[in-house]
């Protein structure tokens, strides 16, 4: 009888690892070739210590998180501060045809989000660049800063 159990056990876990497997292959998507293609014109920050690409398939459910297609994320490190990564993209991308629709209410915020609608024609990307855990320059306990980019083209 107790053998038997196990059995059952064995089979109920088995079908529950294979149901949620299949749950999150269905929801998992990569981002779109735009998108790829976006994320490698967004210009290098000029004194980055790293530079990461990365295009690896996420979880994305629209209906709970809006989620229409997951980002194609840069990951890049420097021993500068956030005010002067938010200037440099600011300026830099403003020159590329990048547009911010973002209302500044601080006089740096902590992410900043630009739009563009030429990058890649008639389709519409965004750039979600911010600082990776957040901390005021007052608050900084080490010299090399991690910062992300989030590219999305829909």
């Amino acid at each position: 009888m107790l053998a038997r159990d196990k059995i059952i056990t064995f089979i109920f876990i088995v079908i529950f690892l294979w149901l949620v497997f299949s749950f999150l292959d269905k929801y998992s998507k990569f981002p779109s070739a735009n998108s790829e293609a976006a994320a490698l014109q967004i210009p290098k920050y000029p004194k980055l210590t790293d530079w990461q690409i990365s295009n690896q398939k996420k979880l994305c459910f629209y209906y709970i998180t809006r989620c229409k297609e997951p980002a194609s994320i840069i990951s890049f490190s420097t021993s500068d501060v956030w005010s002067s990564v938010y200037s440099f993209y600011k300026d830099t991308l403003a020159q590329a045809s990048w547009q911010s629709n973002s209302n500044i209410v601080t006089s740096i915020p902590s992410s900043i989000v630009l739009t563009n609608t030429t990058i890649i024609k008639n389709t519409n990307c965004e750039a979600i660049i911010s600082p990776q855990n957040y901390k005021m320059a007052s608050e900084q306990t080490t010299d090399i800063k991690s910062y992300t980019v989030a590219v999305t083209c829909l």
